[in-house]
């Protein structure tokens, strides 16, 4: 009979591994590889993972990170944030990738007036004080919260640690925005690799989330922990070819070149999901 599909007689084995070569081929260059953000929610120490449930702690490999410096005008008063926020179209008004040396957005002093124009002479005012220099700007320094009407012992131009960590069990590149309450754990996990002639992109690492009170406020520090060496298996996938903007590379390249393609945004910095920051008295 016409159109007729024989099936063969097969075992289980043999039909799962040609079911997922025919489902890995039907959506194979159908889609851009993106980054996804895992943010971290102070309030429940826990990491919010776009499309995923969230978590405490997970698994993987620290691909690349970076040290950064970023500077957005965080005011008590949100409303009037954002509207400064808009002088730079959403960028903050300066930022560093090594921590050493500011990059200054272009602001649009034309189109405001009143106190948002004020606050926003005084902010290009004290960021010509410092030469753009990261250790010699007023933003810098401890308790510079106070000159935007806030509580506290922070800087206003806040120093993070951004890494790129990859999770191989469902091969999902993220980025994780770490605040200056686990800059010191990231640099003292960092250093102990170093002592113990290994690679934070050459093993594997769990990162999770634990609870901090200091007083009233609360907050969720990081912690690092080395798990084991990886395997040829897992090397095999970082350098599966992966085409990104129609140029073919190994999969841990393109992740590396998005990473670094990607700017810190407005809620890297602001803090928390579901309106919760960290504190401004704990670091």
């Amino acid at each position: 009979m016409e159109n007729e599909i024989a099936i063969l007689p097969t075992t289980n084995d043999q039909a799962m591994s040609e079911l997922d070569n025919v489902l890995d081929d039907a959506l194979e260059d159908s889609y851009t590889p993106q980054l996804i953000k895992a943010e971290i929610v102070h309030v429940t120490a826990s990491f919010n993972i776009e499309g995923m449930p969230s978590v405490n702690n997970m698994s993987g490999i620290i691909i690349s990170a970076q040290k950064n410096r970023v500077f957005f005008p965080k005011y008590s008063d949100k409303v009037f944030s954002d509207k400064l926020m808009k002088l730079s179209e959403g960028r903050p008004f300066c930022s560093s990738q090594n921590c050493i040396k500011g990059n200054l957005s272009e602001i649009d002093m034309e189109s405001s007036g009143g106190e948002v124009r004020s606050a926003a002479e005084m902010i290009k005012s004290k960021l010509a004080q410092g030469g753009l220099i990261c250790k010699l700007c007023p933003f810098s320094k401890w308790g510079s919260v106070s000159d935007f009407g806030m509580s506290g012992k922070s800087q206003a131009c806040k120093e993070m640690r951004r890494l790129l960590f990859w999770r191989p069990d469902v091969m999902i590149p993220m980025v994780i925005s770490l605040s200056p309450t686990s800059i010191n754990i990231w640099d003292g996990y960092m250093s102990s690799l170093t002592i113990g002639n290994k690679q934070a992109n050459k093993v594997i690492t769990e990162v999770s989330l634990i609870p901090i009170e200091s007083g009233s406020n609360k907050y969720a520090q990081v912690r690092l922990a080395y798990k084991k060496d990886i395997d040829q298996g897992i090397l095999q996938l970082m350098l599966k070819p992966t085409i990104i903007d129609g140029v073919q590379k190994p999969f841990v390249k393109a992740m590396i070149d998005l990473f670094l393609q990607k700017g810190v945004d407005v809620e890297d910095y602001m803090g928390s999901s579901n309106g919760h920051s960290e504190s401004t008295d704990g670091f």
